[in-house]
């Protein structure tokens, strides 16, 4: 895994664009579903990540999350790309600091 992301970092990008909240915070359910084994699709989840349609998210606005540093392509194909979180911990701090403060 590379480098992690800071809590600052997803905290200024909360601030520049508060949709992100939702969004950071559905990718959160989904891996933590996952993990549980709650997700329909978790065992291939844990095993290479996400896709866009888990978290209902158009691929466009994933693509701002994985330049700002904060999620990362696990895999890709011509067909498929599959994402994870950086590191989940720092998101969901930054998450509950953020809905503390807005």
């Amino acid at each position: 895994m590379s480098e992690s992301v800071s809590e600052h970092k997803v905290l200024s990008l909360l601030k520049r664009k508060p949709k992100y909240y939702e969004i950071l915070s559905r990718i959160v359910d989904v891996e933590e579903a996952a993990e549980k084994g709650l997700h329909r699709e978790s065992e291939i989840i844990k095993k290479i990540g996400w896709e866009w349609y888990h978290v209902g998210v158009l691929p466009a606005e994933l693509m701002i999350l994985v330049r700002e540093g904060i999620i990362e392509i696990q895999y890709k194909s011509s067909r498929y790309t599959h994402y994870r979180l950086k590191d989940r911990e720092v998101i969901k701090r930054a998450l509950m600091k953020f809905k503390s403060q807005y």
